[in-house]
């Protein structure tokens, strides 16, 4: 069963041609559609205020923090983070965990998982 798993799991990854795992990448397009209606004031380079519908969220990209907590939870940018990097103009996939790209996914399936013999045997 186990070996079947490991299997079928790489067997997906091999075929995904996104920079993300589909989970991820439906997450980070959600993300995506609610940051539309925020806006977005500098504070630094790195620092952002985003206001989203009269709730104020402090926004680092240097350190992939937001006071939404989101950001460093699910470590993939939050509405507020994509409302900067749309702003900026920077690539959302840069501020994504290595953990979601497809590369990890095959290399945890990348070990064999050996048969086992006939309980008799």
């Amino acid at each position: 069963m186990f070996g079947r798993w490991n299997y079928n799991n790489r067997r997906n990854g091999t075929y995904t041609f996104t920079t993300l795992g589909k989970k991820f990448q439906e997450m980070l397009s959600i993300n995506e559609y609610l940051c539309l209606r925020m806006t977005v004031e500098p504070s630094t380079e790195f620092v952002y205020t985003v206001h989203d519908g009269g709730r104020r969220f402090i926004l680092n990209l240097n350190s992939k923090t937001c006071s939404c907590r989101m950001f460093q939870l699910d470590e993939i940018p939050c509405p507020h983070a994509w409302a900067v990097i749309k702003k900026k103009n920077l690539v959302a996939d840069d501020y994504c965990s290595d953990l979601f790209k497809p590369e990890t996914v095959l290399n945890t399936y990348d070990v064999p998982v050996d048969p086992l013999p006939d309980e008799r045997e």
